[in-house]
């Protein structure tokens, strides 16, 4: 289905930008397109492209002034071979990545509840539907979900051998996730906290504070080494790099500063601290002027997407809208984008998983009914409070330590997910499935182990429901909406942008104009790339804000619904309206009387 999919679909709006920068990296060694993504995914998803007589734009003015949009548009659409096939070449490698991690959320299932709960898990997998979204797009959002998952997995066989050969393969797969995606930053912070919770599970010699600061060191040297040789051992002046170069030209001029002073007291300090008229200032400028840094677009990349995050990115949120996120934007995506047969599964394994604290909560109260004899309120409270911690740390500990690695993992990065400003999209969350579809599995196949006839039953309609789900959506799984909203016709009053409309179905529409022989009409997409390349001519739809500029209209309206559902509310009378037709779930179409 990805391979099919990947067929029908046109280029997301940062695929162009990933793939010509990946392969502007392996051709020129020079990394300025795109620093704000680590290049080990670009590289591995232009590798198939040096098989073919292209070229890069690089006399292209874009190449210049690190456009990067318009540098992927022109490596695309104004290249020597087909766009089409240049985009597909750059999928495989991603849709490979995807069956890898398949692999090993079998491997890893079967490992712990054998192959039966294993084979569960691969086709809980196979039909994720923002799995098979995410796994054919040239996006680093599956290659960190996979590294992701693949570290956790070797941390698990660390912390059960403690060899030497389990600590190396767990950093050296912590440090590619690294450059894989910079959240993955995440995980230095994961290994320190399950360290600790590992040692409170268990007496574990093995690690001790001594141990703990050597890996950490040991990961730090490794990111270096492998850092540095993905970074092709290159190293850049930071005065030629265009943004350092706009900086000092533009951003330290006293009415920059001023303007700053008065809205970020923090952004101002921090350029007053660049400034090169103070000493730390001249330092740093001195630096940027005649020190090649190794690596240097890492760190560039790093700092932009710190720089991002602080000053946040327009989200829409059912109706809403916020340059600095929502805290529940995650939990509301989570919730209208999941399966509603896992959801159900997570809150039946969540009741199957708390029963022992239950049932020691029931042998408890012999004990606490003791306690309530003692004479003292507060030594009463006390004893409470220590019966309780005493059954808690018990339950804790009589559960193997890779069910909580499994079951905390999802928990923190979602949790921590919920404090980015940046809500484009409930594929950053994605690292989350492989965890939840092993709990998922598991809970299944405890429900077809039962003797009671109904619950088996029960368990195989969540499967029908399930696998059914993706089926139907097919090839659209970026559009995937459960039932909980009423499917996907509904996905937009709720959220946009990377949940649904990522400018993927351009393709769909030319074949919707084609096979309704449509020539006149109004289009406008949000999206990337160029349409004429498809034969789909720029007309943008006119201002619709009343039922006044609605009668106006006099041909076919096409309109992207990330456009539709724009903050400035062009289109917003269009919104009230039911579409008289849909293109992938990420275009609407109305048909309006021609003018007499």
């Amino acid at each position: 289905m990805e391979f099919t999919s990947a067929l029908q679909e046109s280029q997301t709006i940062d695929e162009g930008s990933h793939l010509s920068s990946g392969y502007s990296y392996i051709t020129t060694g020079d990394f300025r397109m795109n620093p704000e993504h680590p290049p080990l995914i670009k590289e591995l998803s232009a590798l198939p492209l040096l098989f073919l007589d292209i070229k890069a734009p690089l006399n292209n003015p874009s190449w210049r002034e690190q456009n990067q949009w318009e540098f992927g548009r022109q490596f695309l659409y104004n290249n020597t071979v087909d766009a089409d096939l240049i985009l597909l070449l750059g999928r495989i490698p991603i849709m490979l990545l995807s069956l890898l991690l398949g692999v090993l959320v079998y491997k890893w299932t079967a490992k712990l509840w054998g192959r039966n709960t294993g084979l569960v898990a691969l086709l809980l997998y196979v039909f994720e539907p923002n799995i098979l979204a995410h796994s054919h797009y040239v996006t680093t959002d599956l290659g960190a979900t996979l590294l992701f998952f693949l570290t956790i997995y070797l941390l698990d066989r660390y912390f059960t051998k403690f060899s030497k050969k389990s600590l190396v393969f767990f950093v050296i797969s912590i440090s590619i996730a690294q450059l894989v995606k910079f959240s993955a930053l995440i995980l230095y912070v994961f290994f320190l906290i399950f360290a600790v919770l590992k040692i409170l599970h268990h007496k574990t010699p093995q690690l001790t504070f001594a141990s703990i600061t050597k890996t950490v060191l040991l990961m730090l040297l490794f990111l270096i080494i492998i850092g540095t040789a993905v970074y092709g051992f290159s190293s850049t002046v930071p005065i030629k790099d265009v943004d350092v170069q706009y900086f000092y030209n533009n951003h330290l001029s006293n009415e920059e500063l001023l303007a700053f002073k008065n809205d970020s007291p923090l952004i101002y300090k921090l350029r007053s601290f660049a400034d090169p008229q103070t000493k730390s200032g001249e330092i740093i400028y001195n630096i940027a002027n005649n020190v090649a840094i190794p690596s240097f677009y890492f760190l560039k990349g790093l700092f932009t997407l710190i720089s991002h995050n602080y000053w946040g990115h327009m989200s829409y949120l059912h109706g809403v809208y916020s340059n600095f996120g929502f805290w529940y934007y995650f939990p509301t995506t989570f919730l209208i984008k999941t399966p509603l047969p896992m959801i159900i599964l997570l809150i039946l394994g969540f009741f199957v998983f708390s029963f022992p604290l239950y049932k020691k909560r029931r042998i408890a109260q012999t004990k606490n009914s003791a306690v309530n004899l003692l004479p003292s309120k507060h030594l009463r409270a006390k004893m409470h409070l220590r019966i309780l911690l005493r059954r808690i740390f018990s339950f804790y500990r009589n559960i193997p330590f890779t069910y909580w690695l499994i079951i905390l993992t999802p928990i923190l990065y979602f949790l921590w997910a919920m404090t980015s400003k940046i809500n484009i999209g409930h594929r950053h969350v994605l690292v989350i499935y492989p965890f939840l579809i092993l709990l998922s599995a598991r809970v299944i196949t405890k429900l077809f182990s039962s003797k009671r006839i109904w619950i088996k039953l029960f368990a195989g309609g969540l499967i029908t429901w399930y696998v059914l789900g993706s089926i139907l959506i097919y090839p659209n799984f970026l559009s995937y909406f459960n039932e909980s909203i009423g499917g996907p016709k509904n996905g937009a009053k709720f959220v946009t942008d990377s949940n649904l409309d990522w400018g993927q179905d351009v393709i769909k529409f030319k074949k919707y104009l084609d096979d309704n022989h449509i020539t006149e009409y109004y289009f406008t997409y949000f999206g990337s790339l160029w349409t004429s390349y498809y034969g789909i001519p720029f007309q943008p739809v006119p201002r619709a804000t009343d039922q006044q500029d609605l009668d106006k209209l006099d041909r076919m309206v096409a309109i992207s619904v990330s456009a539709l559902y724009s903050e400035d509310g062009t289109y917003k009378a269009l919104r009230s309206i039911e579409p008289d037709a849909r293109v992938g779930f990420s275009i609407n179409i109305y048909n309006f009387p021609k003018s007499d």
